[in-house]
């Protein structure tokens, strides 16, 4: 069962990231290209990603890939290696006690 819950992710993956839902043909010989091609993607952005071994995800390697194509491979693995300008807080938690007191003051008005 493990091991067709990982098979069923990877297909997940490979729709999400790798076009494969929409089909540009229906023709037998174009499907078979179509899902070669997405797998000789996948193959290749999971090796940059082991062989480099960096802690970007297959997506972003992927997304980095596409984007450097037509680059060389230096400018790729500076891209690739380089550190964020600015550091993301995330979400911030908003204090909820705060927020209703504002809001019956708001009320009360």
């Amino acid at each position: 069962y493990k091991n067709r819950w990982l098979i069923e992710l990877f297909f997940k993956w490979v729709k999400q990231h790798l076009k494969m839902v929409k089909l540009c043909s229906f023709e037998q010989e174009a499907v078979w290209n179509h899902v070669f091609l997405s797998l000789i993607a996948y193959a290749v952005s999971l090796l940059v990603k082991l062989r480099l071994q960096t802690p970007k995800s297959q997506w972003e390697v992927l997304k980095l890939l596409r984007s450097y194509f037509y680059h060389s491979w230096q400018q790729f693995l500076a891209a690739l290696n380089r550190v964020p300008s600015r550091k993301s807080r995330g979400r911030q938690k908003t204090d909820r006690v705060k927020l209703v007191e504002e809001n019956q003051r708001v009320i009360l008005r």
